[in-house]
């Protein structure tokens, strides 16, 4: 690393500016890396609709199977992060590359392992969520050929989180540029240049999406090969990185898998009422509107605080954490708010670029109506779990994601859909709301705890969480 580390081991970024500050250099590029990203997905839904409501609708289907890498690489993610920059705060940079490298090990064993998964039960999915052949004959392929991208994609996450644990946050931003770049454009160029067979079909899109997930992957590799020191450790050493990374990525995990499983659930339900194509395209364009403009610049945010929370927590500056992701859960909150209404107020133009079919076009204009409620309940929600990732408490951030999921929206939403698509907007407002309530009091508990305790012995209760 060329970077000068004074005091207290940090960058010298990170020791001049405030905490504020530092999250807002880090969310910048955060939100470009995650914004960029979610634009293969919308652009496959785009195309799709070309091919009818079907396709839409597997795309959708589709992406909730690649959100289950993402919960994967999620999960992991978060441990690497967590580990690397309190390394990092320490100053302790040879201990931070170790991390990093075994992450990367971690990263490629999942990546493969979900990669085989998703080829041999893509079919068996499709049954478990009673499809109709029609849907079957778009989603089995697409989702099968995407599963070949799984080893690049969960590793340049990995890469990506690695760089921002490092205060390099423009640069792991940057692989997802390149990804996504390399996706959208062969997207394009496979879909009206290249005729059918090959071309105009959802499964030449998923074939765009393995190049940019390799090329992402090759980039990561030129940008790490930059930052990270040369170290040797014995297999002793390796083995018990490797389990603490494992211990503090599996509750991660966890509530992600629940999250997703529950749209999964919800895309179930919908297959079995009148009209189902056109319902289940509605929930996907509600999801990816939502995703691009909301959630993903939330999960951003929360990326952020989870860094500079490590930060801060390894150079044992971390008494007044706890204040600082209110402070940026209530700015987060006002936004979201703000967001949220427009959504609601411009729904139909939104959901209308599209679809153009009538029923997909009238359920989304309802799914997107509670945003004003919805986006705020997940502001408290992210952000708060964020400060709490960069602790290491993934216990309690799995736990508030496993109650969304499963007490709220699974749950709720077989108790509402005997009311149709206003029982599932219902039920997923409700569920955000139950959650975020539970990350105020969980959150306010664990900070309230750590900061009552000497500094020297933080780092004992953070390991614990």
């Amino acid at each position: 690393m060329s970077d000068t580390h004074p005091a207290g081991g940090l960058p010298h970024a990170l020791t001049t500016q405030s905490p504020l500050k530092q999250v807002w250099n880090l969310f910048l590029p955060l939100l470009l890396y995650y914004v960029i990203s979610s634009l293969v997905g919308i652009t496959d839904m785009y195309l799709a609709g070309d091919l009818g409501s079907e396709a839409q609708a597997a795309v959708g289907i589709g992406d909730q199977v690649i959100f289950l890498v993402v919960a994967l690489g999620t999960g992991l993610c978060t441990a690497c992060s967590s580990f690397v920059s309190r390394a990092i705060g320490a100053g302790d940079h040879k201990r931070a590359s170790e991390y990093a490298r075994d992450s990367l090990l971690l990263a490629a064993i999942i990546g493969l392992a979900a990669g085989l998964a998703g080829i041999v039960f893509a079919e068996a999915l499709m049954e478990a969520l009673k499809c109709s052949t029609a849907l079957k004959a778009h989603a089995v392929p697409y989702i099968q050929i995407c599963s070949l991208a799984n080893w690049p994609f969960v590793t340049f996450m990995c890469q990506s989180a690695v760089l921002r644990a490092l205060g390099k946050a423009d640069r792991g931003a940057m692989i997802g540029v390149v990804s996504t770049i390399v996706s959208i454009v062969g997207s394009l160029f496979v879909f009206y240049a290249i005729p059918e067979p090959l071309g105009h079909s959802l499964s030449s899109l998923a074939a765009a999406w393995i190049f940019g997930a390799f090329a992402g992957m090759f980039y990561g590799i030129y940008l790490l090969n930059q930052h990270l020191t040369a170290s040797q450790s014995s297999m002793r050493d390796r083995a018990v990185r490797l389990v603490e990374l494992a211990r503090t990525a599996i509750p991660a995990v966890g509530g992600e898998f629940a999250f997703i499983a529950s749209n999964f659930y919800r895309y179930s339900l919908i297959a079995g009422i009148p009209s189902s194509e056109s319902l289940q395209a509605a929930w996907t364009i509600r999801l990816k509107v939502e995703e691009t403009v909301a959630i993903l610049p939330l999960m951003a945010l929360a990326c952020a605080v989870a860094v500079v929370v490590g930060h801060q927590i390894g150079a044992r500056k971390g008494k007044d954490v706890g204040k600082l992701c209110c402070q940026i859960a209530s700015i987060a909150t006002l936004l979201m708010l703000i967001l949220g209404t427009v959504l609601a107020a411009g729904a139909e133009l939104i959901a209308g670029v599209f679809t153009s079919d009538a029923a997909a076009l009238k359920s989304a204009i309802i799914l997107l109506q509670p945003s004003p409620i919805l986006l705020p309940a997940c502001a408290i929600w992210f952000v708060l779990s964020g400060g709490l990732d960069g602790a290491g408490n993934t216990k309690t951030t799995g736990f508030l994601n496993s109650i969304d999921a499963v007490g709220g929206r699974i749950m709720l939403s077989a108790i509402c859909i005997g009311n149709g698509v206003a029982g599932l907007a219902f039920a997923s407002t409700v569920s955000s709301v139950i959650t975020a309530s539970f990350a105020l009091i969980l959150f306010f508990r664990f900070f309230r705890k750590f900061a009552s305790i000497p500094r020297t012995q933080r780092k004992t209760v953070v390991a614990s969480a």
